[in-house]
């Protein structure tokens, strides 16, 4: 099941946005820029609060530079996150020094109707 997982996400890294028609991008618009951006470990230890829809983190690190609302949050299962999570962005603002992003639940259809976003840049996979 995880080599398959990963066998479908390589697939879609590789093959651009060819999912795009019936994306579930902003308010269903196939045509939206919503990323998928995947946590780092320094990402995961600054978050300090996560009560679903909301996640708090002490800090915005350069992950979050270009976060919007729409883009997909990716934590793979750690000690922090025992089941790992997929949540879509609804909005991002900063309180008190601290970043707080509120959430939906996200699917692996939102997933593939997304683009693979790098740190520090805008939109990648084209």
């Amino acid at each position: 099941m995880k080599a398959a997982f990963i066998a479908a996400l390589l697939l879609f890294m590789t093959s651009g946005n060819s999912f795009a028609e019936g994306s579930l991008c902003i308010n269903n618009n196939p045509q939206a820029e919503c990323k998928i951006i995947n946590l780092s470990a320094e990402d995961i230890n600054n978050l300090v609060a996560k009560e679903d829809p909301v996640l708090v983190f002490k800090k915005k690190t350069e992950t979050f530079n270009n976060v919007s609302g729409g883009d997909l949050l990716i934590a793979g299962a750690c000690k922090e996150i025992p089941s790992g999570f997929i949540r879509k962005v609804v909005s991002v603002k900063e309180e008190g020094g601290k970043l707080v992003i509120e959430t939906v639940e996200g699917t692996f259809a939102d997933m593939l109707n997304s683009r693979l976003a790098v740190p520090g840049s805008s939109r990648s996979g084209q």
